[in-house]
This record gives C-alpha cells, sequence and structure tokens, in this order.
C-alpha cells in the first residue's frame, strides 16, 4: 500500500508534525498519534489537508461527494477509484497526456480542434433532446467513453469500487475485441509478483468553484447552483452504467495545475503474495447487478452490462461527430 498526499501533509505522514485539529462530520475524539493517523489514512477513511486531518463519514453519502462545513467556505471533495491491472508510472494522468501516446504540440492542438467540434455536437444533441446544458467535462468525457476523438484531457473515475475492481481484473483482449479475465501466477522474486498485480487507486479530489446554496439567478425559473468546475458526473448510459466521474485539471507525469488532488491511496492485489491488500475495501470480491465475484472469478461477463449501447439519438449524435471528424481530417491532408 502506498499513500500520496497534498503538499503540506507530508510533515505530518512522517511523524514529524500533528495535525492542527481534526475535521469530522459527526462528534468524537481522536488520539492522535502518528499510528493512529496513519490506520485512519491506510483504511481510506481520512484523508490530511492544510495540515489538519479529516475524517470521512462512516454512511454512505451520495456519489461519493460530501462537503466539510468549513469557514469562510466549505470544503466540498469527491471520492473515486480507477482500477489498473498492472503497475504504471502514470496513475492520474489523462489518456492525452500519457508517454506511451506520444503527446506533442501537434497531437494537442490536432485534439483541440476535434474536441471542440465533437464537443459542440454533443452538446447540442443533449440540450435539444434533454433540455441539459453539458459542460465541456461532461461533454469530452462522453466522447472518451467512446473513442470518439480518442483519449482525451479528462481522467475517468469511478464513485464506485466495485467498477475499478472489475477493470483491476479483466484486461483487454486486442484480438477478440473483449475483456478477458487476468490470470495470476506465482513468482519468487517480490517486483515480480507486484509488477503483475492489481491495483485500486481511491483519489479524494477537492471540488472548486461551485456553490453550496443557489446563487442569485434563475433557468426555467428554478434557482440553480454551481456544479464544481473541474469534476462532474458522466451523464449518457454507458458512463452511467461504469458510475463514472470526469476530472479536470490533471496533466502530464500526474500533474496537478489546481491543487484539487488532496490524496491518492494507493492498493495492489495478488493470490499468491499480495492476498491482504484490498482488505480494506471489501477484499478481493467486486459486487455488481446483485452478483458477487471472486479476484479469480470469470466476471468478464459483465462487460455487457457495463458497456451498453447509448440512447439512439446519442448514439447517432457521435456518429456524426466522427463523421465529420473523418471529412475534416481528409480535408486537412
Amino acid at each position: 500500500m502506498t499513500i500520496w498526499c497534498a503538499l503540506g501533509a507530508e510533515e505530518i505522514l512522517a511523524g514529524r508534525n500533528l495535525p492542527k485539529k481534526v475535521v469530522a462530520p459527526s462528534a468524537g475524539t481522536v488520539d492522535l498519534n502518528h499510528q493512529v493517523i496513519l490506520k485512519l489514512l491506510s483504511s481510506g477513511t481520512g484523508f490530511v489537508f492544510c495540515g489538519d486531518l479529516f475524517i470521512l463519514p462512516k454512511e454512505q453519502f451520495e456519489m461519493n461527494s460530501f462537503s466539510y462545513e468549513l469557514k469562510p467556505e466549505p470544503l466540498s471533495i469527491f471520492i473515486g477509484h480507477r482500477g489498473h491491472t498492472k503497475r504504471y508510472d502514470e496513475i492520474l494522468t489523462p489518456g492525452i497526456y500519457r508517454w506511451h501516446n506520444h503527446p506533442s504540440a501537434n497531437m494537442f492542438a490536432e485534439y483541440r480542434r476535434w474536441a471542440t467540434y465533437a464537443g459542440n455536437v454533443v452538446k447540442q444533441t443533449f440540450w435539444e433532446q434533454q433540455t441539459v446544458a453539458l459542460d465541456n467535462v461532461r461533454a469530452l468525457g462522453l466522447l472518451q467513453h467512446h473513442g470518439t476523438i480518442g483519449p482525451t484531457e479528462i481522467l475517468d473515475l469511478s464513485y464506485d469500487v466495485n467498477i475499478a475492481k472489475w477493470f483491476a481484473l479483466n484486461e483487454w483482449n486486442q484480438a477478440n475485441q473483449r475483456y478477458v479475465p487476468k490470470t495470476f501466477n506465482r513468482h519468487l522474486d517480490e517486483d515480480d509478483m507486484l509488477n503483475e498485480a492489481s491495483y485500486i487507486y481511491s483519489v479524494v479530489v477537492r471540488g472548486l468553484g461551485g456553490t453550496r446554496d443557489p446563487v442569485p439567478l434563475k433557468i426555467r425559473e428554478k434557482e440553480i447552483r454551481l456544479m464544481p468546475w473541474n469534476l462532474n458526473p458522466l451523464w449518457s448510459t454507458r458512463p452511467e452504467a461504469q458510475r463514472g466521474f470526469g476530472v479536470w485539471g490533471l496533466g502530464i507525469n500526474d500533474f496537478d495545475k489546481f491543487g484539487a488532488i488532496l490524496s491518492v491511496l494507493e492498493a495492489r492485489y495478488h493470490p499468491y503474495g499480495a492476498e491482504s491488500g484490498w482488505d480494506h475495501i471489501g477484499g478481493p470480491t467486486l459486487r455488481v447487478d446483485g452478483h458477487t465475484y471472486g479476484a479469480l472469478d470469470d466476471s468478464s461477463c459483465l462487460q455487457d452490462l457495463l458497456f451498453p449501447s447509448e440512447e439512439p439519438w446519442l448514439a447517432n449524435a457521435l456518429s456524426i461527430a466522427k463523421e465529420g471528424i473523418a471529412k475534416l481530417q481528409k480535408s486537412a491532408v
């Protein structure tokens, strides 16, 4: 298990300082010593930010989103999960910035053109069909889920750890164009075992720019709250099936442009050497659609549930966007 922390928390994690105070959703006392703090953080029930220890609520909260009533303004957070089938150097780097995609100035310029065009197509369609004004996070997240413009600057997280476990235990088979169960082998060398392990990353993200109360503005006679501009749930059939959230503001080498990432907890599982790595997130089992699967069971059948077809009106819009991009590429040549 490995913990990444926000700047200013490293002195506390290293045991050199204690938090200034404990911020908890309910009354209670915490014995502030180094071992207790590490236990809270390693179990995913707390994080350190701005020199304070924050305790997460024990009860379920909607879409893993929660606000601490602080002054002068509340601290709004989202906890999302990613599942990796193996160890990667880039943990929170969006696809467009990952080294294996060979990021370059020309690639970014081309991406901006296609993202603007395809994003406008889906935004217009959502407004016409659902009277929903998509922001860039949701529009680009939707395009990424369908590969319409290739990798984007949006990072996918799921608020359901079971979905993250599924992606950590099933890998894409290029020949069959399907996900297949990951296989684990016995290794004498610990590094070989850890390189083959499955990884879950639990990420605490700070919501930026949102409002707790309605702002003095009405749309269709309804008072509105501003949503955070750096993260949002993804609104369409497929991302919803994966309990998807999109996060914006991360760059090359996991660079956090706005200081929104408050904590990252890495938990690794391997049946022959890291058996207890997922104990704090329910163990090496996943439960989706009322069915429970062990880590070594074949859960690949769930891909039909997690990758459903979109509504016809949206599928048509995505098709139009893809055709339009192909024409733009042809004319550019």
